[in-house]
This record gives structure tokens, sequence and C-alpha cells, in this order.
């Protein structure tokens, strides 16, 4: 007799929870938009990335994701966290974006004074939520964050002001993602690495089963019309 009071407990404990706006980081597998996990994988963790920050005499920044949810189709919502080596007072900087983004918006401002715009107050430590198409590796369920960049614009303007007190180098500057140009010592020509993750952690098993009978319908639709030809 006590069965169905707790599972009915439980399932009223869910629903009021979901309510509330409680985080779904947890959500299980086949459930739908909005699906979050954990497997999110440094694509190349061998390579030198402060390279060519060195070169460039930038002070050293890193760049995780945090967190990826599944939205639709191919859209994807990622969390990135960015950290300088050293604290950077706000005074000293102008403009901070994120540029050549895939996906809906294309550059996601997070501080600029032109732009009437301050979502960050550390420019050497804060994280930004936006949104990109990524699309899934044809040999294989990974499916590869797609690269961008980080501008930041210190010295600039009324933050010229504060010149005579910067220590940390290079003022102007882009920060760049990616896997693919390095030379044979592993010195990479970018200045963080490239992510990916799993398609199927996160995308509920019955889209991915209809995508797979959408592309194998239309490629025999394909064959039969040049059969036909």
């Amino acid at each position: 007799m006590q069965r169905p009071f707790l599972l009915a407990y439980l399932v009223l404990s869910l629903l009021f929870n979901s309510a509330l706006g409680f985080p779904t980081a947890l959500v299980p597998r086949g459930s739908s938009e909005g699906t979050s996990c954990n497997s999110i994988v440094n694509g190349c963790p061998n390579l030198d990335f402060n390279w060519h920050m060195n070169q460039q005499t930038i002070m050293q920044y890193t760049l995780d994701v945090t967190s990826v949810s599944w939205v639709q189709d191919n859209t994807y919502q990622i969390t990135i966290h960015v950290k300088g080596k050293e604290n950077i007072d706000l005074k000293y900087l102008w403009s901070l974006k994120i540029i050549g983004v895939t996906g809906p918006k294309g550059t996601v401002q997070l501080y600029g004074y032109n732009e009437n715009t301050y979502l960050i107050d550390n420019p050497t430590d804060f994280t930004a939520t936006f949104e990109v198409y990524a699309t899934q590796d044809v040999n294989s369920c990974q499916v590869w964050m797609p690269d961008f960049q980080i501008q930041f614009e210190y010295l600039q303007d009324s933050a010229a002001q504060y010149a005579s007190s910067w220590k940390w180098g290079t003022t102007s500057f882009a920060l760049s993602t990616g896997c693919n140009n390095y030379d044979n010592q592993g010195h990479s020509q970018t200045d963080f690495p490239g992510f990916y993750w799993n398609i199927d952690d996160f995308v509920p098993p019955q889209l991915l089963s209809q995508s797979t009978t959408t592309s194998t319908s239309t490629s025999e639709s394909s064959t039969t019309t040049s059969s036909t030809s």
C-alpha cells in the first residue's frame, strides 16, 4: 500500500523542482531540449598554447568549456570560463567581445563603452554563455565546438588615462581556439584548445534515429534518381 504513495510523492517532487526552475545539468540523456552533460573533452591537450601568447608578449590566459546543452538541431549552448595569469583591473578595459562565432550571433559583446554593454566585471576571470552551430564528425560520434576568437582592447579611448601603470604587455589582441594550427614541436598558433563532446551524450536517442532515417532516405532517393536518369 505504501508503493503507490511513494511513487506519487516522487512524481510531485520532480514537478515541484521543475516548476521552481532548478538546474537541469543532471537531466537524463533521453529527455528533450536543454539536455546537459559533463563529457566535454579537450581535443588537443598536448599542444603548447602559451607559445603564441609569449611570442606576441600577451599575458597568458586559459579557456575551459564548463557546460554544453543541446538546444535543437545542430544548435548547442556552451559556457566558457576564461582566466588570466594575473588580475587586471576593469578600469584598463575598453572592449571585450567574442568574434567569429558560428552561431545565431556572430559576435557576442561582453563589455564595451561604445556598445553600452557591461556584462562582466573582471576581464581576467569571467564566464560567457552563447549558442553555436556544431556539426557531428562524419567518421565518429564527436561534435566539435566551432572555433572563435576573444578580442581584448585595453587602454583604448578613455581607458588610455591609465597607461602609465599598465604592465601586462600587448594591449589589444585576439585569442583564438583550435587544434589544427601547430608546428612539429607542438607549438600552437592558437591560444586555446578546441573542444568536442559525444552527440549521443546530448541529443535524445529518438531524435538521433530520426536523423539517421532521414539521411538514409535522402541517400536512397538520390540513388534512385541517378539510376533513372
